[in-house]
């Protein structure tokens, strides 16, 4: 049985791909900062679910402990930290090294005590979702956009390093699917920015991650799934 290890598994994306590589009869580990309904109502025997309260190397070295004792086919990168900037520069700073906390210092940590296992897997994948605005920022999300940036540059030095044995890709998102608080307004505003206007869901993504999984012959890349939104800004 194939094993996948997904951050930031407990909502939205995270759980959409939980749910997905469950019905796919995967062994599915999931490292979160904390658990949601949602995640609980998933219980089986395939799931594991590791809760760390944060991400910091404290919290997630006895996680890498247990996952060295198994096999781990794909790693996905899916844990992340989305907010505009703070104002007020000490709250800015402190936000800054949260969001390269979780978007670059874990995934890092994560590939390091995890390539040796994953490299003993005939197909070893390591996906990190990064954003389109890595390109092209988003100058009231300076903070978030430089860490994803860097996140992106991350996955690129790990594609060389690692082939060919583990491949490692980027899939750079663009809006899938709004929150609750957004407006119909603001839905609009966001829609009409793109070149396919239509709320995507994470189907997408989940299709994006088995094309890299099952194509043997991608690494070192980046796939735009935004609907032509970065060709537009």
């Amino acid at each position: 049985m194939p094993h996948i290890v997904i951050t930031g598994g407990s909502q939205r994306l995270g759980l959409a791909l939980t749910e997905h590589f469950l019905a796919q009869s995967w062994q599915v580990s999931v490292l979160s900062r904390h658990s949601s309904n949602e995640l609980s109502a998933l219980a089986c025997k395939h799931l594991t679910v590791y809760t760390t309260g944060d991400y910091s190397l404290h919290a997630i070295q006895p996680v890498c402990e247990q996952l060295q004792q198994d096999k781990v086919n794909v790693l996905v990168h899916n844990a992340s930290l989305f907010e505009p900037d703070q104002a007020d520069a000490i709250k800015s700073d402190n936000q800054l090294q949260q969001m390269m906390q979780v978007h670059v210092q874990l995934p890092a940590y994560l590939n390091r005590q995890l390539c040796q296992i994953m490299s003993q897997s005939s197909n070893a994948n390591i996906i990190q979702m990064t954003d389109i605005y890595t390109i092209n920022p988003n100058e009231h999300y300076a903070n978030y956009c430089a860490s994803k940036a860097a996140a992106a540059n991350l996955a690129l030095s790990l594609a060389k390093l690692l082939a060919p044995g583990i491949r490692v890709n980027c899939i750079a998102p663009g809006a899938l699917k709004f929150l609750p608080s957004h407006s119909e307004q603001a839905k609009q505003a966001v829609l009409e920015g793109a070149l396919i206007q239509h709320e995507a869901g994470f189907d997408p993504i989940i299709q994006s991650i088995d094309y890299l999984i099952h194509n043997s012959f991608i690494t070192g890349t980046t796939l735009k799934v935004d609907g032509g939104r970065s060709l537009c800004r």
